[in-house]
């Protein structure tokens, strides 16, 4: 029987790499070198891929390299290292690059933007998300501020992004083998802290002063940020982001003198735990056995109690 590709699952993915690609097809050189790795090798294009596990002479797997979208669709070749026998299925593989521009669907985006819709539901309805926050015109001058439609308003600066080093930290391999002749995707995913400086904006003394307890209000009663999931799809449930402060929360009146003669308060606060991976961390694929298990290798670190 000769060496073939009858065909590539998925058909397309990132330029950025690391997709499982199931390789369907026969003759496929089921031994193995010394330390393990396959006697077969995979090409998109003319990128090598990585991590190719051999299932059986019909089945193999591996994953996608980076690539150039400008040379999307691609060609998929097969080589048996042994042999130097080579079978190509042309145009199975499209790469695209991230959805970037516009895109509401990425862990960061759905995060900020629950944070949001809450302080907009539970304290105000200006609430604004800026890079500055700045009470006048002079860059210069050391003040922050963004423009604003009206006051009293609140400003989130950020978020700054950092590494978690709590118990949700880890790093995953691309998939685990779940028992039934079924791989379930479990792709790496960051779990980091989002830092965010928040401050209020009003006219009024009084107001500002109010305005700086209902903040402090709003992160005594919520102790977690609760989202949906996916938004588009409520019916796969929610999930909670922790807000309780490591330390006492700190706020403070901090009013600059500014043309507009605007008081003024500012705090931080941050998010904990939040992932910001890859969405598609449910898929699962059919095939394989338990004597070919995927490798899961992880880390899991806690330094303070939850």
């Amino acid at each position: 029987m000769a060496l073939t590709i009858t065909n590539v699952t998925p058909s397309s993915g990132l330029t950025g790499g690391r997709e499982f690609v199931l390789i369907e097809g026969t003759d496929f050189n089921i031994a193995v070198n010394t330390d393990g790795s396959a006697k077969m090798e995979v090409t998109f294009g003319t990128n090598v891929a990585t991590r190719v596990r051999v299932r059986s002479a019909t089945e193999l797997d591996c994953l996608t390299p980076i690539h150039d979208q400008t040379e999307s669709p691609v060609g998929v070749t097969v080589e048996d290292l042994v042999t130097l026998d080579t079978a190509t299925l042309p145009t199975a593989f499209s790469f695209a690059r991230p959805t970037i521009g516009g895109g509401t669907n990425s862990e960061l985006w759905k995060v900020i933007e629950a944070l949001v819709i809450e302080f907009k539901r539970q304290i105000m309805e200006e609430v604004v998300i800026g890079s500055s926050v700045d009470f006048d015109d002079n860059f210069a001058s050391g003040l922050d501020i963004v423009k604003i439609a009206k006051v009293p308003a609140l400003v989130l600066y950020g978020p700054q992004v950092r590494g978690s080093g709590g118990a949700l930290q880890r790093s995953v391999e691309p998939w685990e083998y779940v028992g039934g002749g079924n791989y379930e995707r479990n792709r790496p995913q960051d779990v980091c802290n989002l830092d965010f400086t928040i401050h209020g904006v009003s006219k009024s003394k009084i107001q500002i002063t109010n305005m700086l307890k209902e903040v402090i209000s709003f992160f005594r009663r919520n102790p977690v940020l609760t989202m949906l999931r996916d938004p588009s799809d409520v019916s796969k449930g929610t999930v909670d982001i922790d807000m309780r402060p490591e330390q006492p929360i700190d706020f403070s009146l901090v009013t600059r003198a500014n043309p507009k003669d605007l008081q003024h308060f500012s705090g931080r606060f941050t998010l904990y735990g939040v992932p910001l991976g890859h969405d598609d961390v449910f898929d699962k694929v059919t095939g394989g056995d338990e004597a070919t298990a995927v490798e899961i290798n992880f880390v899991l670190e806690q330094t303070e109690p939850l």
